[in-house]
């Protein structure tokens, strides 16, 4: 229980991180050096629905969505990592970011192709 509400809130606090202590001027700016860990959250529950429509024959067609949305995930964190003005220190928050989006990506994958380790 513990590691799914670390693994659910670990993205949170990063996006709060980010865009609190971002000194951007405007607001659309801030929310998109920021967004990235709401970006992990997305495929997370999209894997929860997609497992619920997809068979052990249909998977194909339902993880390609879930992929192009980590996709944006990799993309918005390197969007902010690259554009992101404030402190530089709040980068070292991907070291516990990166791994929660590593499991997200392993138990996305196994619960739309209904498989198991």
């Amino acid at each position: 229980m513990e590691l799914i509400v670390v693994g659910l809130l670990t993205p949170l606090v990063t996006t709060a991180t980010y865009f609190l202590l971002s000194k951007e001027p405007t607001l659309y700016k801030r929310m998109l050096s920021s967004s990235h860990g709401a970006f992990l959250l997305i495929p997370l529950g999209y894997a929860v629905l997609a497992s619920h429509w997809s068979s052990f024959h249909t998977w194909q067609f339902y993880i390609w969505p879930f992929y192009l949305l980590l996709t944006a995930f990799v993309f918005s964190t390197g969007y902010s990592l690259l554009r992101f003005k404030g402190t530089k220190l709040v980068h070292l928050l991907q070291v516990c970011q990166l791994p929660v989006a590593f499991w997200y990506w392993v138990l996305g994958t196994m619960a739309i192709t209904h498989d198991s380790i």
